[in-house]
């Protein structure tokens, strides 16, 4: 899968941009613009769009005011981001439910630091001062956007471990059922 998306159309495109060859042969950059980093803007915009989808729904046509409108919005939006991280990003193959559940319990714990930012920022000022809400929601968004980065490599890289370790061990631990008294095997 990984490989069909490296040589997507999409990702070529990308990579073919002249910022992104500027950014690929800049020594400090270069170490992050990779394919981790390039499908995890793409699956970023898209979780944004269904963030701002959501948001304004909820704001505009629903009239919900912004805290339950950004938690709805947000709610969906991790949802979506954390099946699309763990496919298309992280290389996170494995459906066990305990991975899941090690890997969703982490990504959800980054996402809630987050979403209280942005929550807080939001309530500031758009309820108390007044600004424009989707000019308050970008700016927001870019710092939302950075940090869910390094937190998701981290929510995904543990949990995978973890999940890795576990797996190996069981694999590399006899089989109970054929072991004598002495704990040999027969």
């Amino acid at each position: 899968m990984k490989d069909k998306i490296i040589h997507s159309k999409l990702i070529q495109w990308i990579s073919g941009w002249k910022i992104s060859k500027k950014l690929r042969e800049h020594p400090f950059f270069s170490k992050f613009f990779n394919y981790e980093f390039i499908s995890y803007l793409v699956v970023g915009v898209l979780t944004t769009v269904v963030n701002y989808v959501i948001f304004w729904i909820c704001s505009y046509l629903l009239d919900m005011s912004t805290v339950p409108a950004n938690t709805i919005a947000f709610i969906i939006a991790v949802t979506f981001a954390y099946v699309a991280n763990k496919i298309f990003v992280f290389d996170s193959p494995s459906w066990k439910f305990r991975v899941i559940w090690k890997e969703f319990a982490a990504f959800i714990v980054s996402r809630l630091l987050s979403w209280g930012i942005e929550t807080l920022f939001l309530w500031v000022t758009i309820d108390l001062l007044h600004w424009p809400k989707f000019l308050m929601k970008v700016i927001a968004s870019i710092f939302v956007i950075i940090v869910n980065f390094f937190t998701s490599r981290f929510s995904f890289r543990t949990a995978g471990r973890l999940g890795k370790k576990k797996e190996n061990a069981s694999a590399s631990s006899p089989d109970p059922e054929h072991e004598t008294e002495e704990g040999s095997s027969t």
